[in-house]
């Protein structure tokens, strides 16, 4: 108990814990209806198959993200209409008499900057993505080809991929912690100075495995 309790107290104050859900129990139990879901209406196979791909890939995630921003948030609520490639390729047009357009808006610099504009957007085309990407599974979430479920299916993965991170990023230093307040509680709070000869017997104490020298 004492070994946990230091545990616990690593999960609930560590910093690479603070951004994880404190219901992902309850989101783990939604996203397993979902795949039962998706199983009996596409094929338990089919849906195996692609999420064992998935989980293949489970790692490929950037689990500084929670600290370093690479790029900007878009809200899934923002239905603001976005400007279409026809608006960009277009050259910029002054409000002038129509007498006097053709000196204020000469069409071969309309020609010109139009040309500049196409070039552009091809250029930025060749060099797709645009930004580099550490986090693969939401580079492939976001572009690629892939059917709705196929891509809910990623997204679970991706999320409970994040959920589970700290636990590989701080797997030392969490174990260290515990054996640490086991040692302290043990010794100082909860047993007599005579009973403290048995905890200290020469043993390598872990999580599940205890392992004497011989």
């Amino acid at each position: 108990m004492a070994h946990v309790y230091g545990h616990c107290d690593f999960f609930k104050n560590n910093a690479y814990f603070a951004h994880t859900s404190r219901k992902m129990m309850d989101e783990m139990a939604n996203h397993g209806t979902r795949i039962r879901r998706y199983a009996e209406k596409h094929g338990e196979d089919e849906v195996e198959t692609f999420l064992d791909r998935c989980m293949s890939i489970d790692d490929l995630i950037d689990v500084h993200s929670t600290a370093i921003r690479r790029r900007d948030e878009v809200s899934r609520y923002d239905f603001t209409p976005k400007e279409g490639e026809d608006e960009d390729l277009k050259a910029t047009r002054f409000k002038s008499k129509d007498y006097m357009d053709d000196y204020i808006n000469p069409r071969e610099v309309l020609k010109a900057e139009e040309e500049e504009r196409k070039k552009k957007v091809e250029q930025t085309a060749r060099s797709f993505p645009e930004h580099t990407e550490k986090d693969v599974l939401l580079f492939l979430i976001e572009h690629a080809p892939l059917k709705g479920w196929q891509r809910d299916v990623l997204e679970i993965v991706r999320d409970e991929a994040y959920y589970f991170a700290p636990q590989a990023q701080t797997k030392v230093i969490n174990e260290g912690w515990a054996s640490y307040w086991h040692s302290t509680i043990m010794t100082e709070k909860a047993l007599q100075p005579w009973e403290c000869n048995r905890l200290r017997r020469p043993s390598l104490r872990h999580d599940g495995d205890v392992r004497r020298p011989a």
